[in-house]
């Protein structure tokens, strides 16, 4: 007996009539029910190695929980802007290492700024630091002093210029991780799983503030034009995924966490190793 497919039920984007409200249109779900023949699909897969730090990130609250009071204690005021160098301190000293009339340091950086009103929803995102951790120093990337910023740049230029095929190597490494390991797939798992663990750690019952504003895919989309539309359009969720979260990796042991951690040491201490012996080599001349 051939087993009936689930039906697919795709929830678009509604802009109908100009929705410019807070409110969820009516016809957005509130509730979904699994079906027998969910269960007898393939088993998930398991999730990038980077989802480990998962568990590490949230392990200083796993004894004591999280309270509201921490939550409040916790929070702190900012504003960040994606793609605008004033998104930090460390942005702004890295514009320092811009090409001027007296000096080149081999960079060319160029300052973003969006359209802050139209995106005031994503103001506050950034890439978190697991995922930063799962790009490993001289493997998908050259790593760059933090202390001496310009003159690091100037160096990995000169390194790369002179041995290409290596640096091509990085480059390569570097675009297979975001479109492999940083599918939209695994975004996704990647939110349910922190989302998933985090929730378990609240002593709390969280409550929706008072005069909170309620955002939904509307509320973003439809105010938007041309090809902005078009790629939110392309990205929107119009449908409950029909497979389960890959699975999430158990935490690093005390030993494979030091291997990784002292790996990527070694291989930032080697670059650090590198530039100095450059430039000393360069102030000689």
């Amino acid at each position: 007996m051939t087993k009936k497919s689930r039906d697919r039920r795709e929830y678009p984007l509604n802009c109908s009539g100009g929705i410019r409200t807070n409110t969820n249109p009516g016809t957005y779900p509130t509730s979904y029910t699994t079906k027998d023949e969910d269960h007898n699909g393939p088993a998930p897969s398991t999730c990038p190695d980077y989802f480990r730090w998962i568990h590490k990130d949230l392990r200083p609250w796993v004894h004591t929980g999280i309270t509201r009071e921490m939550i409040e204690r916790g929070r702190e005021p900012g504003y960040f802007r994606l793609g605008n160098h004033e998104v930090s301190w460390h942005r702004k000293e890295l514009m320092k290492c811009n090409v001027s009339e007296g000096q080149d340091w081999s960079a060319r950086l160029y300052s973003q700024n969006w359209n802050i009103e139209q995106r005031k929803a994503s103001s506050n995102l950034t890439w978190p630091a697991n995922v930063k951790t799962g790009l490993i120093p001289m493997h998908h990337y050259w790593p760059i002093m933090e202390n001496d910023k310009c003159r690091s740049i100037k160096f990995a230029v000169d390194w790369g210029n002179n041995h290409t095929e290596t640096a091509q190597g990085l480059g390569k490494a570097a675009s297979k991780f975001v479109q492999e390991e940083l599918k939209l797939d695994n975004v996704y798992d990647y939110m349910f799983h922190l989302l998933n663990h985090y929730s378990k750690l609240l002593r709390y019952q969280p409550t929706i503030p008072p005069k909170a504003d309620e955002y939904c895919a509307e509320t973003l989309g439809c105010p938007e034009e041309g090809l902005a539309r078009k790629f939110m359009e392309e990205s929107f969720v119009k449908s409950p995924k029909e497979t389960s979260p890959c699975t999430l990796p158990p935490p690093y042991d005390p030993i494979s966490l030091h291997d990784v951690l002292w790996g990527e040491k070694k291989s930032v201490l080697q670059v650090e190793s590198w530039t100095r012996a450059y430039w000393e080599t360069q102030t000689k001349q």
